[in-house]
């Protein structure tokens, strides 16, 4: 068997297929919420509600991973009518209670209408499934050595068939996939709809954000102390007195290679502790009050 045969068989078309799954996904469900949008009606809501629950799944080793999620609920009027509708589910508190939110409503030929809150966190998702199929056609692509041409249609037919299962959800015309109708909160979720409730979470998600923050804030700064002394004496002179040669020099290759390694990983204990002080500062600017 020749490696052509190798690199088109089943079990080498694996990443090609699931990457393309995960590509079309991602991409359809980005320009399924701008098509719902531009067809839209938009009205004001009120988060009533903010439900938290559990999600579990199997992992490759077959071992359960938990994960918590928080998700609004949020009541509109439309035509006279009271109507409710769930927003995206993140694991994280992004809205309060009583907030006002933009609502997207698609009303069908048969008077049934489609809602949508209007968060852009839809783009986000839909990119990181994108990517997530991008990185998997790459290892098809280079990591095995596969066809281009299957790298290229295979994601073009898989994004074709989802638009045009997103264009019948859009209309109402039956299709393989439907809009989700929430009729109620999932099964063991707990709904936050007090203010009694909703400082409570705020009081926990704080904690165990600070913690986590502070840990993270902590390492960053050993890792960051530890790799500056590494350094050599004279370097770090050199570095004090004159950044900005010390950078031109070590962009262009002229600093040896341990240096490098060592700026290197500075470099990525520097990310991790502004990442880490930034999710401080957000987590407790955000969430300083209630918001009532």
């Amino acid at each position: 068997m020749n490696f052509i045969q190798l690199t088109t068989s089943p079990a080498f078309l694996i990443p090609l297929i699931v990457g393309s799954i995960f590509f079309s996904i991602g991409v359809n469900f980005i320009t399924h919420f701008y098509r719902f949008r531009a067809r839209s009606t938009h009205v004001k809501g009120v988060v009533k509600a903010i439900e938290k629950y559990i999600s579990t799944m199997r992992t490759a080793d077959n071992m359960k991973s938990r994960q918590v999620y928080y998700r609004p609920w949020v009541e509109f009027t439309y035509k006279d009518t009271v109507h409710k509708t769930v927003g995206p589910s993140v694991n994280s508190l992004r809205h309060k209670l009583g907030q006002h939110v933009d609502v997207m409503i698609n009303e069908l030929e048969n008077g049934e209408i489609q809602s949508k809150v209007n968060d852009k966190i839809n783009i986000v998702i839909g990119a990181l499934f994108a990517a997530m199929g991008v990185v998997a056609i790459l290892v098809y692509l280079i990591g095995i050595g596969g066809n281009i041409i299957a790298s290229i249609a295979m994601p073009i037919l898989f994004w074709y068939i989802g638009h045009m299962i997103s264009g019948s959800m859009l209309t109402g015309v039956s299709a393989i996939i439907k809009d989700i109708k929430e009729d109620g909160p999932k099964n063991n979720s707990t709904m936050i709809e007090t203010k009694k409730d909703y400082a409570a979470e705020i009081s926990n998600h704080n904690l165990w954000g600070n913690i986590f923050g502070i840990i993270l804030l902590i390492a960053a700064l050993w890792a960051m102390n530890h790799t500056y002394s590494q350094l050599p004496a004279d370097t770090i002179s050199y570095v004090k007195s004159d950044f900005s040669g010390f950078w031109s020099e070590l962009t262009a290759g002229k600093r040896s290679e341990s240096e490098k390694k060592t700026i290197a990983l500075f470099g990525i204990g520097l990310f991790f502790f502004l990442t880490s002080l930034w999710s401080l500062c957000f987590t407790n600017l955000k969430f300083r009050s209630p918001g009532f």
